[in-house]
């Protein structure tokens, strides 16, 4: 009985700590023209750019969302901006608005 008890009180102190912020990049479409060039792998776009908002996949194809963070575009001088990117072999094919 001691260890059930130890162990929900390791569930409940994980639960109690503090989320950890996560860093979102914004970017222009200025930086989306000068860097998502055909060629440019998967992984130096999300590294750029960050985690996609969403990914669809079709024939081998695979299309990537992102878009600025909510906080960025909340912003009364800020222009929202976001574009998709499509990847043929990991490399970029294209991108738009």
């Amino acid at each position: 009985m001691k260890i059930s008890a130890f162990c929900i009180l390791l569930v409940v102190l994980a639960g109690c700590s503090k989320p950890q912020h996560v860093s979102v990049p914004s970017f222009s479409e200025q930086d989306v023209r000068e860097f998502v060039t055909p060629g440019r792998t998967v992984a130096e776009i999300t590294n750029h750019f960050g985690v996609p908002g969403a990914v669809m996949t079709n024939d081998g194809r695979v299309v990537m969302w992102f878009s600025n963070p909510f906080e960025q575009i909340s912003k009364p001088t800020a222009s929202p901006f976001a574009f998709s990117a499509s990847f043929t072999n990991g490399m970029v094919e294209k991108w738009e608005v």
